[in-house]
Parts: structure tokens; C-alpha cells; sequence
């Protein structure tokens, strides 16, 4: 007990008492603790009053005086006594604390006494009227409904002198069974009232059980007529009209009796006076065969109407006949109902066969439990399943049979397997995903039921799933696997069917759900090139057109470029069909440039390449040599994105250019043409000179602290083939030639800003590299 007596969730503790038997005892002790706070005085540990007084009795609980329990601890032992006297089924009661007007529930007690109840179905067996030498049969039913088996034997003593006799005369009952008795009445002499009153039947362990058996023996008057009923076995009862006349002035009331199991009728019939009636005898047979029987009709003058009753039951007609129309390689489940005709519970084994079939080489499968059990006069669904791998037509019949009786019923069932294509059935859903141009394999698990080999191929319209062109082979009675691959061409989810046929087994189809997320980009090409210069690098890539396809190449950014076609030849080898695209870097500007190739076509997905591009501070370049008298000329190319006015100057007077300003279109070169006049001295010595090609600055721009440092150099005389420092550009075009320019490093990063590079500039300069003239005296 915890805090106090109010009212709160208690989980109760279970006292087990065990299954006892009648007469036997046990007692359990039990400690209540008492945990809370304050003490408990005159409280009584008692059963709550319900209406289960056979168990209350049989329970004891001490002590039954009031009990106190101190604060903090205080402790009292319960002792419960359990004291069956008869068959108890399990029971639960619970036991309470009475604390004043309040019921606390402290534990529960769980028990049960196992004992006998064997009873006979009727304490009584009339036999009625009964021909002299003649026998009637009538049976009973012994029914163990307690937990104890016993064996049984009838007091054969009370028989020796009645014309009765007991079938089995000892014998086993078990738990739950039931066994049939039958006795034989066979009367030697005319006697109105013969019986055996309470014939014993000794239980072991037990009381006994009695049955009173009575009948009367009279002289069997000749039979008037035969009657023959025919009909079969368990169909709708059958009648037979007998004319009854009463040629008296009294009115009848007939009591007729009828021997034969399978005949019944009214049990009484009133003729008027000098009046005729009809008598319904009825036939209802439950079992096959030939079935003898009388009906005696007692007059009131104490004579009699015989007559003898023969009743032909033939085979039972089908409890049903019916046609099923199922679609193939799908499972079909039909319920049957099983009626039970007994009075008692029938176990029937559960048989077929195949009537007809119009194909016999189509594999189809039947399934059912072995065994079903129908309560008396009752009825149950049997389930029975019928599968079809191909289209035919097959008729069975499904027998169930008491193996006891050899009584059966049965059904009469055509099933009809139709293909369906539009609204066949899946056997299953499959999810595929990857990306697109990348393989996915899956492998399909196909079982033989058959006792043969079997062969499957696939077949599928879409053209991203890939079959292998065998077909695969599956041993007899085992399982194989079909594998096959998806490979899409473009992005994008779609469904579709995958059939697999096989001769032997049908056709069998999956539903393909096909998802294919967009190409992963290929391989990314790194490109570095100073500026003026360029490089040229080759993106390959893999075509799995299926045709003659062109596909169309785009690039996001000036400072690449690529032919804006490519042809592919088909294809017929996924694996085989190789493709280059050329991709030229020529960069405009310093730093790293990122761009995207993408090279498409309407049958597929697009293939993007990553380009990264590095351009870098040009390359000192020369120096050219010009003879005297003569020129040279110098390709120099406008690598920026718009058109610029660009001015050359030389340095030396020797030198002159022939036009001294030009505009120049973006990405387009110019012809400088440098001469040089020769020199007044009469030693042969190397004339040095630098050509500056100079921009005029951009207005509405400073210099700004970001400006990279690149230090310049002034004017001197180089030897032949030496370049000066400085920054140089690679600005030839087609023809490989360079030149060397000293530039002033303000100008040049204000001019790059201007046209994508970052850092202001005012004007900037290409200085071009001296030129050498070698002079004769």
C-alpha cells in the first residue's frame, strides 16, 4: 500500500491457486505491507460480493477479524484457501481492503478445479411397437465435456433378461470426444411394455450415468403393399402419399411408427368417420445404398396397417455447378459452402479431379487445406484456389468425404483462363533509377513449378531498356534469374512493360517505372594560355544515337570556341561510338575564366563539359630584324571584345611605321608594317628600337590601390635575340609571330577593367620589341 487510500491506478499483484481437482485443497499466503504514512485501523480483507457464488464458496480468506497495520512499514500475512468441491472454469476474483465505506483492491486470486461431466445425450430410448423377432436399432451419443478422460463400461447384469443389448459395452472417453452407442431392441415375445429402467453406465472416478430403455412386441400382420421411394443421396426430401379410409362411424387419431432412419412423417394422422386421408411419408436419405423400413399404422380396433418401405438413395447430386472466368497468372480464390446434414460434427477430406481440360499441356495449380470440420447442422466456406499460367479450359470436381461414412458431397466447377493484355496482370512494380547515359542492371527472379525445363525471353518497346538477346533456361522445379539493364537517353520519367513469355508458362509482365535524372557533367578540360596566344584541347565524348545524328555545340563565354556541328555515325555498340569536339582558349583577360561546352541533340540528353580557363601575363617575344632599305611586317590582333583605336609609335627615327593609328575590330589582326631607314655611320653594328602600340585612355576612371604591380623598364640597347623585361602578349594570329611589348602597367589594368579585367586604368601601350638592322659600310 503506498501513500494512502484514494483512489488511483493500481496494477494487482495475481495470486496463482492452480488447477485442482473436486475434494482436493490449497492455501497461499499473501503479505500486505503497509508504506505509507499514517496508520490503518479496522480494516476486513474480504472477497467483493459478485454473482459468481460458486466460486466465493470454495474460497476462505483469513484473517476475518480487523486488522490494523502500523505507519511506515507495518506488515500482516492473508492466507487464502482454496477448496473446490465440483468443476470451476477459470476464474479470476479479486481481494479488497475494506477501510469504512472504501473497497481497495489489494491482489487477485486465478484457479480453476478440473473435474468430469459426462453425459448422455437422452436419460431415455423408446423403441416403440416392434414385430415379434424382428430388430429396431437406435443409438445415443456419450459426450465428454469436462477436463478428465475416463473410461466408461454399461451393467451388463440389468441385461439378462430384456431383449436389449449395447454396443460398445465398455470403452474410453476423452476429453471433448464423443462416442456413439447403439442398442439393439429384438423382442422373442408378444409383450405390450418391455423395459430396463436407469441402465447403468460406471464412470471411472465418477457418478454414473443412466438410460431407461422401453418398447412393446406385437404380431406382425402381413404387409399390404411395398412402398419404393427413390432419390439421391441428401437432396430435397422426397414424399410418398398413402390413402388411409375409415370405414367407421368413429373418428381416428393414428399414431403411426415408422422403423428406418432415412423415413419420417407426422407423428399423428386424424381420419374422419367414413372418410379417406392421405399420409406424407417422407424419404430424406443421408446415406448411398438401399434403405428397408416399415410403416404400422395401430388401429383403434386393434388391428393393424403393415406396410413395407424400400427407399433407393443413388449417388449425391453436385452441390453446385457453376463457370468461372479467371485472367491468367492471377490467383483465384473460390468459396464453397459445406453444409453439415448431422446431428453431430463431420470431418470431411478434401479430394479433385479433372474431368476435362481442352488444353492438357497448360500447368495449372489447385490449392486447399487437406481437412475442414463443419459444426452440427451447421455450414462453412471452404476456400479453394485455382491459378493458370496460359488460356484453357479446365472442368473438375471437388469431393468432400467423410472417411467415417463414406458419405461425400461435391462441386461441379469449370474454370476458363482468359489473357487480357490491355489489363493484364502485373507481377510486379519495378523502380529504376540513374542518370542519364549511365547503366542500371536488374534481375528478375522467375520460378518453374513445372517437372520439366522451361524457357523465358524478354521482350520491351522501350528503347532505353536493354535485353540480353539469349533466352534464359530454368530447371525443373527451381527458380532462375533474367537480368537486364536500363541505360536512358534523356531526362525524364516514364513507365512501361517488360513481358517475359515462356511456351510452357504464359506470359508474364512487370511495370517498369523508369527515372532518368539529368547527365552528370563530363570531364572538366583546363585550358592556360597567355594572352594573345591560344590553346586548343579536344572534348570526347561517347554517342549512343542509334542513327546518323549532328549534334549542336555551344559555348557560354567569348574566350571559347568550338565548331558549332558535329556528325556522329550511328551507333551499334553502346560502348563503341567515340566523338571529339576541338575547343580553341583564346583569352581576353587575366585570371581564371569559367565556362560551360554543351553539345546537344533532339534524340538525347545534353553533354556538358566544365572548361576553366587560365589566362596569364604575356610572354616576352623576338626581336625581329629588318635589313636596311627594307620592312617587315608585324601581326597584331585586337583580342578584346569591342573595337579599339590603337596607335603605333618606334622609338628610334631610324624606324618609321607606315600608318601610324588603326581601328581595329574585336578579335580582329592587323598588318604593322615596320621599315627601316639605315644609319649614317659607316661601322656595321646592331640599330636597336622598340615599337609602342598604345590605346587612348578611358575617361571617367582613377587608379585604385587593387592595381597589381608589374614593373616596367626604360629604353636600352639589347643585343641581337635578347628581349627586354617587361610584360608581354602573345598576339599573333595563324602565323606564330610575336612580338615583345613593354607596357605601362597603369594604363594596361585600367584598359582591362574597362572590358571585363578588374583595376582602373587611364591609357595603355603595347610596346613592341626593338627591331635590329645590321648596316654596311
Amino acid at each position: 500500500m503506498g501513500g494512502g487510500l484514494g483512489n488511483k491506478t493500481i496494477t494487482l499483484y495475481v495470486l496463482i491457486l492452480g488447477a485442482l481437482q473436486a475434494g482436493k485443497s490449497v492455501t497461499r499466503e499473501v503479505c500486505l505491507v503497509n508504506r505509507s504514512r499514517a496508520r490503518i485501523s479496522n480494516c476486513y480483507v474480504t472477497l467483493l460480493s459478485s454473482e459468481n457464488n460458486t466460486v466465493r464458496e470454495t474460497l476462505t480468506i483469513q484473517p476475518t477479524t480487523p486488522i490494523s497495520l502500523k505507519a511506515r512499514g507495518g506488515t500482516t500475512t492473508v492466507l487464502v484457501k482454496f477448496t473446490p468441491r465440483s468443476r470451476l472454469a477459470p476464474f479470476v476474483e479479486q481481494i479488497f481492503l475494506k477501510y469504512g465505506d472504501l473497497d481497495v483492491p489489494m491482489f487477485a486470486v486465478r484457479g480453476c478445479c478440473q473435474g468430469y461431466d459426462i453425459t448422455l445425450d437422452s436419460d431415455t430410448l423408446p423403441f416403440g411397437a416392434v414385430g415379434k423377432d424382428c430388430s429396431l436399432t437406435r443409438k445415443i451419443i456419450l459426450s465428454n465435456r469436462g477436463d478428465i478422460g475416463a473410461s466408461f463400461s454399461w451393467n451388463l447384469t440389468q441385461l439378462r433378461d430384456v431383449p436389449f443389448r449395447v454396443l460398445p459395452t465398455n470403452g474410453y472417453i476423452a476429453p471433448g470426444q464423443e462416442t456413439t452407442i447403439e442398442f439393439v431392441f429384438q423382442p422373442r415375445t408378444i409383450r405390450h411394455d418391455i423395459r430396463c429402467d436407469k441402465l447403468e453406465c460406471r464412470l471411472e472416478g465418477t457418478q454414473s450415468v443412466y438410460v431407461t430403455l422401453s418398447g412393446s412386441c406385437i404380431e406382425v400382420a402381413p404387409a399390404r403393399e411395398t412402398i419404393v421411394i427413390s432419390t439421391a443421396v441428401r437432396s430435397k426430401e422426397l414424399s410418398k402419399s398413402i390413402v388411409l379410409k375409415n370405414n367407421t362411424n368413429t373418428l381416428w387419431t393414428l399414431t403411426p411408427i415408422i422403423s428406418g432412419e432415412h423415413f419420417s412423417g407426422p407423428e399423428t394422422v386424424i381420419i374422419e368417420p367414413n372418410s379417406t386421408k392421405n399420409y406424407e411419408l417422407n424419404y430424406l436419405p443421408l446415406t448411398e445404398g438401399r434403405h428397408n423400413g416399415t410403416l404400422f399404422f395401430p388401429l383403434p380396433d386393434g388391428n393393424g396397417l403393415l406396410y413395407n418401405v424400400v427407399g433407393n438413395a443413388d449417388a449425391p447430386r453436385a452441390s453446385g455447378k457453376f463457370m468461372r472466368e479467371v485472367p491468367c497468372k492471377t490467383p483465384y480464390t473460390e468459396l464453397l459452402p459445406i453444409e453439415n446434414w448431422l446431428k453431430k460434427p463431420q470431418r470431411f477430406r478434401v479430394t479433385h479431379e479433372t474431368i476435362k481440360q481442352d488444353r492438357p499441356e497448360v500447368a495449372t495449380t489447385i490449392k486447399y487445406l487437406e481437412f475442414i470440420d463443419v459444426a452440427p447442422k451447421s455450414k462453412r466456406d471452404f476456400k479453394l484456389q485455382f491459378y493458370s499460367y496460359k488460356e484453357c479450359i479446365q472442368q473438375i470436381k471437388v469431393i468432400f468425404k467423410n472417411e467415417q461414412t463414406q458419405e461425400y458431397i461435391w462441386y461441379d466447377i469449370t474454370f476458363k483462363s482468359i489473357v487480357d493484355k490491355r489489363n493484364a496482370p502485373t507481377i510486379a512494380n519495378i523502380d529504376l533509377t540513374t542518370h542519364v547515359r549511365q547503366q542500371t542492371s536488374h534481375d528478375i527472379i522467375l520460378d518453374n513449378p513445372l517437372p520439366h525445363k522451361v524457357t523465358f525471353q524478354g521482350q520491351c518497346s522501350h528503347p532505353d531498356i536493354l535485353l540480353p538477346p539469349e533466352q534464359v533456361s530454368i530447371p525443373a522445379n527451381s527458380q532462375g534469374s533474367f537480368n537486364f539493364t536500363y541505360m536512358p537517353l534523356k531526362a525524364g520519367k516514364v513507365e512501361t512493360r517488360l513481358e517475359m513469355n515462356s511456351a510452357e508458362l504464359g506470359l508474364y509482365t512487370y511495370m517498369l517505372t523508369l527515372n532518368a535524372l539529368p547527365a552528370r557533367s563530363e570531364r572538366t578540360l583546363y585550358f592556360k594560355a597567355p594572352l594573345g596566344n591560344l590553346q586548343v584541347l579536344t572534348a570526347k565524348f561517347t554517342s549512343y544515337a542509334r542513327t546518323k545524328t549532328d549534334y549542336v555545340c555551344k559555348i557560354d563565354h567569348p574566350d571559347f570556341i568550338v565548331d558549332r556541328t558535329v556528325t556522329a555515325a550511328p551507333s551499334s555498340s553502346p560502348s563503341t561510338m567515340e566523338v571529339s569536339v576541338d575547343v580553341t582558349y583564346e583569352p581576353s583577360q587575366l585570371g581564371d575564366v569559367r565556362a560551360t561546352l554543351t553539345i546537344s541533340s533532339p534524340s538525347s540528353s545534353d553533354y556538358t563539359f566544365p572548361l576553366v580557363g587560365l589566362g596569364e601575363l604575356p610572354k616576352p617575344q623576338g626581336p625581329f630584324t629588318i635589313k636596311a632599305g627594307s620592312n617587315t611586317t608585324i601581326t597584331f590582333k585586337n583580342i578584346f571584345a569591342q573595337a579599339l583605336t590603337y596607335t603605333f609609335n618606334v622609338d628610334n627615327p631610324l624606324f618609321h611605321v607606315t600608318k601610324g593609328q588603326e581601328l581595329i575590330q574585336a578579335r580582329k589582326s592587323h598588318r604593322i608594317v615596320v621599315s627601316f631607314d639605315g644609319s649614317d655611320t659607316t661601322n656595321k653594328a646592331d640599330v636597336m628600337a622598340k615599337l609602342i602600340v598604345s590605346c587612348p585612355k578611358t575617361t571617367g576612371s582613377t587608379n585604385t590601390s587593387n592595381t597589381p604591380s608589374i614593373t616596367t623598364t626604360t629604353a636600352k640597347n639589347y643585343r641581337k635575340g635578347e628581349s627586354p623585361p617587361g610584360v608581354a602578349a602573345q598576339l599573333g594570329m595563324g602565323f606564330g609571330i610575336t612580338i615583345i611589348g613593354i607596357l605601362l602597367i597603369g594604363e594596361i589594368i585600367y584598359f582591362y577593367r574597362k572590358y571585363g579585367l578588374n583595376g582602373p586604368m587611364h591609357h595603355s601601350n603595347y610596346a613592341l620589341p626593338p627591331f635590329h638592322s645590321r648596316l654596311s659600310i
